[in-house]
């Protein structure tokens, strides 16, 4: 299964549930999510993650948050907080994660861009020198909601 078809499988099982499923991100929030990924965290964000917010602008799914436009703590998206610029800003203020771009996280592990390598990794949050490392976003986000499904 790819990734296209493990979201709907995701969103599918969402709905069942009665549990909220992320409408696609607006092509507006996606391009100020760009700049300010470029002016804030000094990266470039990849074009793999940018498709999946077009289909969904973020995702909590049994237990793995996939981080969305512009939530914040302070300005709450139906309860979901976990944008990407301030959810980088906030791992990066509590351990020297600057060569990460983050981009979802679960209960033990992150799920990042290593930027100087451009390879995707699963890290583990306390042990950063502990990772796997992914062909690709999609093989990595395949992987994480294959664990939780």
């Amino acid at each position: 299964m790819n990734t296209e078809e493990l979201l709907a499988l995701v969103q599918d099982d969402q709905r069942k549930c009665g549990d909220p499923v992320r409408p696609p991100a607006t092509p507006t929030a996606l391009r100020e999510l760009r700049v300010s990924a470029r002016t804030q965290l000094g990266v470039e964000l990849p074009d793999d993650y940018i498709r999946i917010l077009q289909r969904s602008d973020g995702l909590e799914f049994n237990g793995l948050v996939l981080y969305d436009c512009a939530s914040t703590p302070e300005h709450r998206t139906d309860g979901f907080w976990q944008g990407l610029i301030v959810t980088n800003q906030i791992w990066r203020e509590s351990s020297p994660r600057h060569d990460l771009l983050i981009v979802a996280d679960c209960d033990m592990d992150l799920y990042a861009l290593h930027v100087p390598s451009q390879t995707w990794r699963r890290i583990d949050k306390i042990a950063d020198d502990r990772f796997e490392v992914f062909d690709s976003f999609d093989a990595m986000l395949v992987a994480a909601l294959r664990e939780r499904i």
